[in-house]
């Protein structure tokens, strides 16, 4: 439970499992696990992001864009 919210909060802005690994000090099997657990309920969602789409996403000011799967808090 308390790593849920922790990812929650750590999710106000996009960020890839590498980065919330880093970041909570967790090992990345284990935020995968929580991520696609708070992505079941409704509380997560992948960003499928791509360079070539920065035009159009409003997420843009606040995202380095990469190939990388990113998770954004809903």
């Amino acid at each position: 439970m308390a790593l849920s919210v922790e990812l929650l909060h750590a999710l106000s802005l996009p960020a890839t499992l590498a980065q919330l690994a880093r970041t909570l000090e967790v090992p990345e099997p284990h935020l995968r696990r929580e991520l696609e657990a708070l992505e079941r309920r409704g509380y997560v969602r992948r960003l499928a992001c791509a360079p070539s789409a920065c035009g159009w996403c409003g997420l843009k000011a606040a995202c380095q864009s990469s190939d990388d799967e990113r998770w954004l808090r809903s």
